[in-house]
């Protein structure tokens, strides 16, 4: 009777393994890792398979109100709407790229099929390249592709024939640091390269000095740290490591004026807006700025259909 007793414990036991857990920290997956550039800086995740089934996810990816993921789209003839569970953007500073991992479809062991306005197919050594102008997706293994402008994309090829060709691993090292459970981050040893051309936005009030002011936030510290969740609003972490405590304290204050300045541009008629800068909180601990945010999703879903309706006003 013992042993009857023993045979589904030891079931158990050898099954335990196999079981898919959530890692302990962040990492890129395993498929993408080794097709990272060695001279990378920065780093960010977003798993848009953690995303499924959050309003967020719901209303913006699923309802196409994220212009940018239609452009891609129509660069690409990708959609990532498409059985895609994980992007990760890399950036040396000056050439930028985004891994995909996913199922692209077709049969297994034949080279994906997609249609699309202007797209056009060839093979650069060995390897499925679709493109639309400059801009186009490589396909560098079962369930792996990147994209980014052709030129770049062929130089990556060309890199895996460097012997000395290695991982990031600094950057790689850092966003190991970062919890498991987030389904977005962001890591960079070099964090102004995390700020892209254009940060404020052309059609937001002052995207212009928004933008100089990210960028002087971000020179000031040797490294950065972001991740989040958005299972039910937005939760926000960023952390960044400043030359020393003082320096920390002045970043923390500039950021706090930088927010009673946005509040003061605030109309009456916009007590949500109030309400989101409510909820920016930036501390310090020695050497160390945080920022958190604490959003529910109805504020913001404000802030973000807002932003939009500016964008579209913008481009009239």
């Amino acid at each position: 009777m013992r042993r009857l007793l023993l045979i589904p414990l030891l079931a158990g036991l050898v099954l335990l393994p196999a079981c898919k857990r959530t890692p302990e920290h962040a990492r890129v997956d395993a498929a993408l890792a080794p097709l990272l550039p060695g001279d990378t800086v920065a780093l960010a995740c977003l798993r848009l398979d953690r995303l499924k089934g959050t309003p967020f996810y719901t209303k913006y990816v699923t309802g196409k109100r994220i212009k940018a993921l239609d452009e891609f789209s129509q660069k690409t003839g990708l959609d990532l709407r498409e059985n895609v569970w994980e992007l990760v953007f890399s950036t040396n500073g000056n050439t930028r790229y985004v891994f995909i991992r996913g199922k692209f479809g077709g049969d297994f062991g034949l080279e994906p099929e997609f249609k699309g306005s202007g797209l056009q197919k060839t093979s650069y050594k060995g390897r499925y390249l679709i493109f639309t102008g400059d801009h186009g997706v490589m396909f560098m293994n079962t369930g792996a592709a990147v994209a980014g402008e052709v030129k770049d994309l062929k130089a990556l090829v060309d890199g895996f024939d460097n012997p000395g060709r290695g991982a990031p691993q600094a950057v790689l090292d850092l966003a190991g640091t970062l919890p498991g459970t987030a389904q977005f981050w962001a890591a960079s040893t070099r964090p102004a390269a995390l700020i892209p051309l254009g940060a404020g936005g052309p059609a937001m009030k002052g995207g212009e000095a928004m933008q100089n002011n990210l960028m002087r936030a971000a020179r000031s510290v040797s490294q950065v740290k972001l991740w989040g969740d958005l299972s039910h609003g937005l939760e926000m972490h960023v952390q960044g490591v400043a030359a020393n405590e003082t320096d920390a304290t002045a970043l923390r204050d500039a950021f706090q004026t930088e927010v009673g300045m946005a509040r003061l541009m605030m109309k009456d008629k916009q007590p949500e807006m109030l309400k989101l800068y409510d909820g920016l909180i930036g501390t310090t601990d020695g050497p160390i700025v945080r920022i958190d945010v604490n959003e529910p999703f109805e504020l913001l879903d404000s802030f973000l259909s807002k932003l939009q309706i500016a964008e579209g006003a913008g481009t009239n």
